[in-house]
């Protein structure tokens, strides 16, 4: 006969740096030379989170230089609505970028002309180069 744990891991953790206590999936962890983890909040100081690091031996892991695709996400769903039709043709393309971060939610628009499709690739491809460490950017093409 089989047994199965039923032992689960903690839903909420405190950050060794700052001492707060976060849902365990906004933390960042490590393990020390035991194996033993540590917990470490993404909304401290950089210079805490290195620190820490440098304490463990570990180096800092490289900043993104660009968001990776999978991150970013557009939207059509408001022209369509409001057009009855996909957004495609020539013209001058309105859109709204979302950028969700350690900060909140930022949001600008921008206008491009051309076709939707060069239009969308240059909205995206900027958004993927400003906003690196972002946890994702929702792009709205706009009525």
């Amino acid at each position: 006969m089989q047994t199965r744990s039923t032992a689960t891991a903690p839903l909420y953790q405190f950050c060794e740096a700052c001492g707060r206590e976060f849902p365990i999936v906004d933390l960042v962890v490590f393990t020390d030379d035991e194996g033993d983890p540590i917990y470490v909040c993404e909304d401290c100081d950089r210079a805490a989170a290195d620190e820490a690091r440098e304490a463990l031996g570990l180096a800092s892991p490289a900043r993104p230089a660009r968001l990776p695709a999978q991150f970013v996400r557009v939207n059509t769903r408001e022209y369509v609505r409001s057009h009855g039709k996909p957004p495609r043709g020539r013209g001058l393309w309105a859109f709204r970028v979302e950028v969700d971060g350690a900060g909140g939610t930022r949001t600008y628009e921008r206008m491009v002309s051309g076709s939707y499709g060069e239009a969308k690739r240059v909205v995206v491809a900027e958004a993927r180069d400003r906003h690196p460490d972002a946890s994702g950017v929702y792009i709205y093409a706009l009525p």
